[in-house]
């Protein structure tokens, strides 16, 4: 059996789920170059972006300049492999949730830009997702606005319904260590 090379694999899953703990193993174990989303350069923006005030067109720019910031890497190094620790997958998921019939638009949007070659969704219970939320040292606008048992359970089917590239599903409730075997048998 030939082995599939993966050159951008993107984690997605719900915020607290453990995407950047994963990603950031992954770069370290197979010599990726990690990526957060969004860059450090756009970080300290997101909570403006984030406000449920801000218009769609307004949100969807914004997360758009990663799948952009990617193409630009991508034909700057052909040979350098990307981890993400989400991409446009959480965007169109995130925000069918909050707003049904979103999806059809910006898959059309997002279609344009490359797709990742795997995706791993993360997933953890919601009471466990709540508890790594309120342990992180600042708040996101993300957990106020989408941080309820009912938009939990939407984001991860519309992540279902959405993922169009090869998707592994990992439970992120067990020992970290089990999780990384798992990702680890998959990618040896």
């Amino acid at each position: 059996m030939k082995k599939i090379q993966n050159r951008v694999i993107a984690l997605e899953g719900f915020d607290g789920s453990g995407k950047s703990t994963i990603a950031k193993w992954i770069a370290e174990k197979y010599g990726y170059e990690f990526q957060k989303s969004p860059s450090e350069n756009f970080a300290n923006e997101r909570e403006v972006f984030d406000m449920p005030n801000t218009g769609m067109r307004e949100r969807l720019a914004f997360y758009m300049g990663d799948c952009l910031r990617l193409s630009m890497l991508l034909r700057e190094d052909p040979k350098k492999k990307y981890v993400l620790d989400r991409y446009y997958y959480s965007t169109i998921a995130y925000h069918e949730a909050r707003r049904k019939g979103v999806t059809s638009q910006l898959k059309k949007i997002y279609r344009t830009f490359y797709k990742p070659d795997l995706i791993i969704l993360v997933k953890s219970d919601f009471e466990t997702i709540q508890r790594r939320i309120k342990l992180r040292k600042e708040k996101a606008a993300n957990d106020s606005l989408f941080l309820s048992k009912k938009l939990f359970n939407k984001i991860y089917v519309n992540y279902q319904n959405i993922i169009d590239t090869r998707c592994i599903v990992i439970d992120n409730n067990e020992d970290l260590k089990l999780v990384f075997k798992k990702i680890d048998k998959f990618l040896k």
